[in-house]
């Protein structure tokens, strides 16, 4: 079971922010973490072409000084949240958030799945490079998504970063009580072939024979990942499709799914697959939570 002694929460003061506030409160309180909180901020830059506009811009002191102020308010709307400090730095926000997970040394990195500028997006450039470079798991939290994760969907597709992204949220289905559902989604390659050129061999009682041999493999693989997750609380499916971004928000809408676990090496083979399209469309379209899970570095 992953072990999650520190959580690192970069924040910008966006209303998504203040949801992973409030969810990086309540999981470090469930899981007795310690969380840290991180604000950066970017200094403006004047262009010497225009010093002739005799306009004043504020300090890097004053960015400061208002930082304070607003993390004093920020805080202040979510239960809980008073004792905490946040530190604040003058940076790139990655670089800067990359410079910190070296010197706290989190378990979990929670943040917003975007800010206040690119909202519209669903999915923010500063969320995305984490995702993608960040080398501890990375939990994108969109607006209104601060509860209880009743419901954990976790894609599984026999890589190690599946493997690994199936532990992680059998701990985060355990940490509230709730239920996981781990799915695992095939091509049918006969899908697009008359069902009168099929061959003997590709009835219908040959395909419930896959799908039997697809679920009891999904099930011997994923069991030894769940550390003692009761079975009642663990549901398996096979489900069709190419394309498992598309599933697992489709899935994700039917089952109502409060987070979604992902490993960031797929199938495909590509360096990440947070960084091709269907990966990013999960986190641009569905509301709730996604997780995003490394291989484990042994694997």
């Amino acid at each position: 079971m992953p072990t999650i002694r520190r959580i690192l929460l970069p924040v910008d003061f966006s209303r998504c922010s203040l949801t992973a506030l409030a969810q990086a409160r309540r999981i470090a309180t469930r899981a007795r973490a310690d969380l840290s909180v991180l604000h950066v901020v970017e200094p403006i830059l004047v262009n010497r072409s225009d010093a002739w506009i005799d306009v004043p811009v504020p300090t890097v002191d004053d960015q400061i000084d208002a930082a304070r102020a607003r993390w004093a308010q920020f805080k202040a709307q979510v239960s809980g949240a008073d004792t905490l400090d946040c530190n604040i730095v003058v940076g790139h926000p990655y670089s800067s958030i990359e410079e910190r997970l070296g010197h706290v040394q989190p378990d979990l990195l929670v943040m917003g799945a975007h800010g206040s500028r690119d909202a519209f997006r669903g999915a923010g450039y500063v969320a995305m490079t984490a995702v993608a470079n960040a080398p501890v798991p990375v939990l994108a939290v969109h607006p209104g998504n601060s509860g209880e994760y009743h419901t954990v969907l976790a894609g599984f597709d026999f890589t190690p970063a599946c493997h690994a992204a199936v532990r992680h949220a059998a701990w985060l289905a355990r940490l509230d009580a709730g239920r996981l559902v781990i799915a695992h989604f095939y091509d049918d390659p006969w899908d697009l072939v008359d069902a009168s050129k099929r061959p003997k061999g590709a009835d219908a009682a040959s395909a419930d024979r896959f799908l039997r041999a697809a679920r009891e493999r999904l099930i011997a693989a994923c069991q030894p990942l769940l550390d003692g997750l009761a079975s009642d609380k663990v549901e398996y499916l096979i489900e069709p499709g190419p394309s498992p971004g598309k599933g697992l928000i489709d899935l994700s809408q039917r089952l109502k799914a409060d987070a979604i676990a992902m490993g960031t090496k797929g199938r495909t083979g590509l360096k990440s697959i947070l960084l091709g399209s269907q990966a990013e469309r999960v986190l641009r379209e569905v509301p709730c939570s996604v997780l995003a899970v490394k291989p484990d570095p042994d694997a």
